[in-house]
């Protein structure tokens, strides 16, 4: 799939009309932000030996289209040209955007685990603030427990001393790139590439009082990882907003020693004006 940015409804139609002239079978994607997704099959433009013709030399543009058109659709037929295939049916090869984000360098994980004493309601957390700006961090986590717990996931939560939390940095999934996060801890002179964690102690000196809860799901003892939300990224996903802070916590349900584990996956994705 390629972008094609600030293409016009009318150019869209008649690209869709020249594709189907040449054989082409097109779909064309939705519109976000002005930017339009097109992904075009070649699958149907053969030459008499049965292999599939050039992209570039599929484009035959009308004498009449306007030099702005003509120009996208060679632009369009370059990248198809190209983009890496799949050797057994021709289907240009892609990846997600989460996935391009791990290969870009702009992928980042922090994770805090912590055995609670014999105690009821004792919690496990992290937390870290997001910057001012474009760049919005999409955000998802993972949890367990090895008994009974719940876990919570708080927006905008205020504290009179969250700076009690220890930093915890973020690690870039590309562990070939030196690029850092631009999330925050919660320090008096906050660390960036870092969150701040936080044992029972600790959330007991904070004292974070909830101003929006965003999730609060039940843990049942031993069943390993939980994603939270949902079964996959589009549905456990969050967009966070700018210059707020995140609190997510694990809290036991009963008095038991329990082992909370909490992983944060974020991407930074520097969105629009």
């Amino acid at each position: 799939m390629s972008m094609i940015p600030n293409v016009s409804a009318e150019a869209l139609a008649l690209m869709a009309t020249l594709a189907e002239q040449e054989g082409q079978t097109t779909e064309l994607g939705h519109i976000e932000d002005n930017t339009f997704d097109a992904e075009i099959h070649l699958e149907e433009i053969n030459d008499n030996a049965g292999a599939l013709i050039d992209p570039a030399s599929a484009v035959d543009v009308d004498a009449t289209m306007s030099a702005k058109l003509r120009a996208i659709l060679i632009k369009q037929a370059a990248i198809l040209a190209t983009m890496p295939v799949d050797p057994n049916n021709g289907y240009p090869i892609g990846i997600d955007a989460g996935h391009n984000k791990i290969h870009a360098g702009l992928a980042f994980k922090v994770h805090y685990s912590n055995i609670t004493t014999n105690s009821d309601d004792h919690r496990s957390a992290i937390a870290f603030a997001t910057p001012a700006g474009l760049t919005k961090g999409h955000f998802t986590v993972t949890v367990s427990a090895s008994n009974a717990a719940e876990f919570f996931l708080e927006e905008a939560p205020t504290s009179t001393t969250p700076q009690i939390g220890i930093d915890q940095a973020f690690l870039n999934r590309n562990r070939g790139s030196a690029n850092e996060s631009i999330m925050s801890s919660l320090e008096v002179a906050p660390t960036v590439a870092n969150a701040s964690v936080y044992d029972e102690a600790a959330m007991a000196t904070a004292a974070f009082v909830s101003t929006l809860e965003l999730d609060h799901t039940f843990l049942r003892a031993g069943d390993g990882p939980q994603a939270i939300g949902g079964t996959s990224r589009d549905t456990q996903e969050f967009i966070l907003k700018a210059s707020t802070v995140y609190l997510m916590y694990i809290q036991n349900i009963g008095a038991s020693i329990n082992t909370h584990s909490i992983q944060v996956e974020i991407y930074e994705n520097t969105n629009p004006a």
